[in-house]
């Protein structure tokens, strides 16, 4: 209900109190109105100056406000109105002010849309949500202006108060709650007679009633308890959605403590059976109401966390050992007043099932916070006509298939589906299903898939049906927009497709995984598809396979934040199953973090060396080594981590080390360089014996810190732990900014202590600057390109639109010749439930979604999802391994014989396609965003015909790169001549021999030589068959075993 009486100005001012400043004027309009009959009409004209110039704006603009309004602390207040501008150029500014019970202004104005806000000339609504700050605020009143010269109208202002469903405390056979002032001390322990449990129990304050008469215990501060709820055998046994709800008070503010960007307010986790449960694991991140400090304005709140129950969802809610099992972890941090940290009030904690109409209604709830805006891909394109209920189609790999798609004029619609790939590799061939109504008991038999008497073994082959979820097009950058998104892939069985206006079309993959022995050949099957049981149709499918192994892409492709990075991530029980399916992908890891190998021993002497145990670091090598990862680099992390155990261990035993308190004097202090040093060689030593046990080059690279360049400790721990590592003759990697080419002066930093010389920049120091991928191309304040040497993704990866990965791991790599790409990351703790995009609390920053960072989900049954997102990046890593392969024979040829025709039509489109590649992520690609982001001007950029909608063109671009390596050959080529020189009329015999030399028989090879300049061919010379075509002498050879020589002759006569 809007709270607003006359919000349309149909009574004229009625209800409206305003008081425009003296170059303002504020009138009733009759001729513009968004709806009914009038609007507010403001305008902002100052006076002219005495010279004639325009006059300036009072600087406290026109404020007019309205009727004022009691609000409930508890609620989200939704505030929005009409507006159109006269020229496009004024700018607006509405929010409200809080009130106390006297009339005086609590606090600054609560800002609903900000000054920088233009306004269109036509008619938009402007809309926001937030809610009461104070404790002393009983009602608000609405404030707005214009703030450039001109003339805005005003229209049909709204003020909505809403909330989501409250269950409240209650144990019936759909709730379960424990409230916390009806427990009763037995020990170490609270219970109730409903088996509620809360350990620590000296860890809470006794019950205590507050002003309201409510009953609360506190968690003490700095306190750390246990809660358990427990769950009846059939609680869950439908498998529903749950919703978590606590009611608190607000006694955090997150301004309060002296540090922004850590833990503000209380962290509640659940505890997960996914985890290793005999090791208490919780989530390492918190969900839902994480930050319960939100205002300190001390009134009663209720945060909620929904859980999408599921098989397939890690982050679903699950009992161990009978019980539902959470953590209250108070913050440490100290207040900026000194005062102590205060206490957690807390009420209840309740669980309760939901009917899906409850789940929708809460997911509704959840966007209308954070005035999410759905976001649907335009489709134009005319219904299929469909003999039947149902029609198949396939698309190009990048364009997004989603439940309200229909067949475009770039898909292949009920006709052989032809596809192409190289031994080594998983070859994921897409098809969608379309149907006109309701299709029951959906399923899929896939047929044989041979040629020339070899097939593609049945365990190779897999259906994976694309999960949609609502996930939002590009995070921030497109602002507040959503929409139903392809999410990840699952094994598919059986489903129902439910046909209506928005849901009509199911994608699926079928995944092909081609072994590295697998012979080459024309390889031709079918996917039958079944209703209720019986066939109703075919899907015809051919793949090209050509016996080659690709080489290795020109970039090292890794996942931050993996199982070994992250340990805490996934349990044992997955983690190899994780390396295997990163590894699938053609991604690589992060092989772990150097504080798992402190503490130290030794005091530093000849006689007693310090001395590391780094068998956590061999053991995760070795590991993710075996499963085919960390074939070129072992990247390692945490020197900076590492630093701080070692100084605690010298101050703590060694009365040599300096005692000043200082950063810089500590690092620089020789006996923390010996110690650290140590470490260093420890784990060159440790990289050295393994490459000699594997006959490998793997490199070892350390990470001191992340992103230095925007913190002085990291900065100072960088510029004295990499000048160690370098002296050790290893070299060093970082997440970098311009920042840290800044000279710092330490005349002006505490942290120097003694020293008072400059702190150079980082550059030199530092052999992979790893840049985040907005900065990407653009030149910085050094005059170095940056990413050049690697870049980092960060939320980019999230994206489930694939362009973006697909470009990301492939194309752009090669257009930035990159070194290294750091993705984030493999899965994630942070944020709420994985398959819930709108269950992170906003209130204290900005009204957004928080990303759930996850590339794969692992499943309560033991197998591990990949994202869409993972899957493209696999896509666009086999990009890079098709243009490495490519320009390595294109080389090859070019040496032997430079006038190849083949081989420089090959180099020739290499280099159109990275010619048309822009190379500066923000300004040609970011900038250019609309609502569903910017992936149509990456398409365009690659497209050679500069079109958004060429969703085809990462394929063909492919499709081309096999077919050069097909002509070109999957071996080496020699062409000798029988005599050096002749005169003119003379005969030369030339000797072409082509040897296999990809370890596999390979067949369907064309071999390709060039008659020279100044010669003619001599007809019908060429052996084996030999055509010319073109200038040139083909050759088409069936087949060739492993190790085996073609070899042909022709003549030329000299001219």
């Amino acid at each position: 209900m809007n709270l607003l009486t006359n919000p349309g100005f149909e009574s004229g001012l009625t209800g409206w109190n305003l008081n425009p400043q003296k170059d303002k004027t504020v009138t009733v309009d009759k001729s513009q109105h968004h709806s009914g009959a009038a609007s507010l009409k403001f305008v902002s004209n100052p006076a002219p100056k005495i010279d004639g110039s325009p006059g300036s704006l009072s600087s406290t603009h026109a404020t007019f406000s309205n009727q004022e309004l009691p609000v409930n602390k508890n609620d989200y207040y939704e505030m929005s109105v009409f507006i159109k501008g006269g020229n496009g150029t004024e700018k607006i500014y509405f929010g409200w002010q809080e009130l106390d019970s006297n009339n005086n202004s609590v606090g600054s104005w609560t800002s609903i849309i900000s000054g920088g806000q233009i306004v269109t000339t036509d008619w938009k609504q402007y809309k926001g949500v937030n809610r009461i700050h104070s404790a002393d605020t009983v009602k608000i009143k609405i404030l707005f202006f214009g703030i450039n010269r001109g003339t805005t109208y005003w229209d049909d202002f709204s003020l909505i108060g809403f909330n989501s469903k409250q269950f409240g405390c209650q144990n019936t056979i759909d709730s379960r709650c424990i409230k916390f002032s009806g427990l009763n001390s037995n020990s170490s322990v609270l219970s109730d007679n409903q088996g509620n449990k809360a350990m620590d129990a000296e860890n809470f304050s006794g019950v205590i009633t507050d002003s309201e008469n409510v009953a609360y215990r506190e968690v003490l501060a700095k306190k750390t308890v246990e809660i358990k709820i427990p769950a009846p055998k059939d609680f869950n046994a439908n498998d529903s959605d749950m919703i978590v709800e606590i009611r608190y008070k607000d006694v955090f503010h997150y301004s309060d403590y002296i540090t922004h960007n850590v833990l503000k307010g209380v962290t509640i986790q659940n505890k997960s059976p996914w985890f290793d449960s005999s090791t208490g694991s919780y989530f390492s991140g918190s969900y839902g109401f994480d930050n319960t400090g939100l205002y300190g304005n001390q009134a009663w709140l209720t945060g909620q966390t929904l859980f999408l129950n599921s098989k397939d969802n890690p982050k679903a809610l699950k009992p161990i050992d009978g019980y539902y099992q959470f953590k209250i972890t108070m913050p440490t941090l100290t207040l900026k007043d000194g005062d102590a940290d205060p206490a957690f009030v807390i009420d209840y904690i309740s669980i309760n099932k939901l009917v899906q109409a409850d789940s929708t209604a809460f997911i509704e709830f959840q966007k209308r916070t954070r005035v999410m805006r759905a976001a649907y891909l335009p489709d134009n394109n005319p219904a299929p006509a469909v003999a039947g209920n149902l029609t198949w189609f396939n698309s190009p790999s990048i364009e997004l298939v989603l439940p309200y798609s229909k067949p475009s004029a770039q898909d292949t619609i009920k006709k052989p589906i032809n596809a192409f790939s190289v031994i080594g590799e998983v070859e994921p061939i897409n098809f969608s299903i379309y149907a006109k109504n309701n299709l029951k008991n959906l399923q899929f038999n896939i047929g044989s898939f041979s040629s020339s008497g070899n097939t593609i073994l049945p365990a190779n082959l897999s259906i994976k049906k694309v999960v949609y979820e609502e996930r939002q097009w590009v995070g921030s950058i497109a602002g507040n927009t959503y929409g139903l998104l392809p999410d990840r892939l699952e094994n598919f069985d059986k489903m129902d497709l439910n046909s209506d206006s928005l849901h009509h079309t199911q994608q699926f993959y079928l995944l092909v995984d081609l072994p590295k022995n697998q012979p080459g050949g024309m390889y031709s099957g079918n996917i039958d598809i079944m209703i209720s049981g019986l066939k109703v149709d075919t899907i015809p499918i051919t793949i090209d396979v050509l016996p080659v192994v690709l080489d290795s892409a020109n970039h090292f492709n890794a996942i931050s934040r993996n199982p070994y990075s992250n340990p805490t991530a996934l349990t044992s029980k997955y983690q190899d199953l994780a390396i295997q399916n990163m590894v699938s992908h053609d991604m690589d890891t992060v092989i772990g973090n150097v504080s798992t190998i402190t503490p130290m021993t030794g005091d530093g002497s000849s006689a007693n060396p310090f001395k590391f145990n780094t068998e956590s670091f061999n053991n995760t090598l070795n590991s993710s080594f075996e499963k085919g990862a960390n074939q070129k680099l072992a990247m390692y992390q945490g020197l900076g981590g590492a630093a701080t155990t070692i100084i605690k261990q010298l101050q703590k035993r060694d009365v040599n080390f300096t005692k000043s308190s200082a950063l810089y004097d500590q690092l620089s202090d020789p006996l923390f360089v010996n110690a650290m040093g140590e470490l260093v060689l420890e784990l060159k030593q440790s990289m050295d014996n393994f490459n000699i046990q594997n006959k490998t080059n793997v490199t070892l690279i350390l990470e001191t810190s992340d992103e230095p360049g925007v913190d002085l400790t990291k900065r100072i721990q960088e510029d004295r732990i990499d000048r160690i590592i370098k002296a050790k003759g290893v070299k060093t990697f970082i997440t970098y900014s311009s920042n840290a080419n800044i000279e710092l002066d330490c005349n002006e930093i505490d942290l120097c202590g003694s020293y008072t010389g400059k702190i150079p920049a980082l550059a030199p120091l530092i052999d992979y600057r790893i840049y985040p991928v907005w900065h990407t191309g653009a030149i910085d304040n050094s005059g170095y390109l940056q990413g050049s040497e690697g870049y980092y993704t960060t939320y980019y990866s999230q994206l489930r639109d694939p362009v973006y990965n697909r470009f990301m791991s492939g194309l752009y790599a090669e257009k930035m010749d990159t070194k290294i790409i750091y993705n984030w990351v493999y899965y994630d703790n942070a944020g709420g439930d994985s398959f819930n995009d709108f269950d992170i609390c906003s209130d204290r920053a900005f009204p957004r979604t928080a990303y759930d960072y996850v590339l794969a989900y692992p499943t309560w049954d033991g197998n591990i999802n990949s994202s869409v997102s993972l899957e493209a990046m696999r896509e666009g890593a086999k990009d890079g391994k098709y243009y490495a392969t490519l320009q390595r024979l294109i080389d090859e040829r070019l040496k032997i014989n430079p006038n190849d025709q083949t081989a420089i039509k090959a180099k020739q489109f290499l280099e159109n396609i990275l010619s048309n590649v822009k190379s500066d992520w923000t300004k040609d690609y970011v900038n250019k965003k609309n609502d569903y982001g910017f992936g149509n001007e990456i398409i365009k950029s690659v497209s050679s015909t500069g079109n958004p909608t060429d969703y085809a063109v990462f394929d063909n671009i492919r499709k081309t790169m096999f077919n050069y390596i097909k002509q070109l050959g999957g071996g080496s080529v020699t062409i000798m001549a029988d005599k050096a020189e002749s005169s003119s009329g003379g005969i030369i015999t030339y000797t072409v021999n082509f040897v296999n030399s990809v370890g596999t028989a390979i067949k369907n090879i064309k071999v390709n030589a060039l008659i020279p300049n100044l010669t003619t061919y001599v007809a019908n010379s060429a052996s084996n068959s030999g055509s010319l075509i073109n200038n040139e002498i083909i050759w088409n050879v069936n087949s060739l075993d492993i190790g085996k020589v073609f070899t042909a002759t022709y003549k030329v006569k000299i001219n």
